[in-house]
């Protein structure tokens, strides 16, 4: 699974004694030389995503989200500038 710097990620389960809890947002800064995701989570975490480890799923660019997510039927919890998730309109 290929993650670019600066995806959206979200959480689906993480194989961590003390995990960021599954559904949590992150941003991914980087990428360590073991291929290792590093990760700002919004729940204020940094600890990494391990490829064939932990798994998670790519959110698509908040523009592309919302245009799939017509009429306030779903709820974003993609995080807003502030790291607050915003809600579906």
């Amino acid at each position: 699974m290929r993650t670019e710097i600066g995806a959206k990620v979200r959480l689906i389960r993480m194989e961590d004694p003390y995990p960021v809890p599954t559904g949590s947002i992150g941003t991914v800064t980087g990428i360590d030389c073991n291929g290792d995701l590093e990760i700002a989570w919004a729940c204020g975490s940094s600890l990494k995503l391990i490829p064939d480890v932990d798994e998670w799923e790519v959110l698509p660019p908040a523009e592309e989200w919302r245009e799939t997510h017509e009429e306030g039927h779903a709820v974003s919890t993609i995080p807003d500038s502030d790291n607050r998730p915003s809600r579906g309109i």
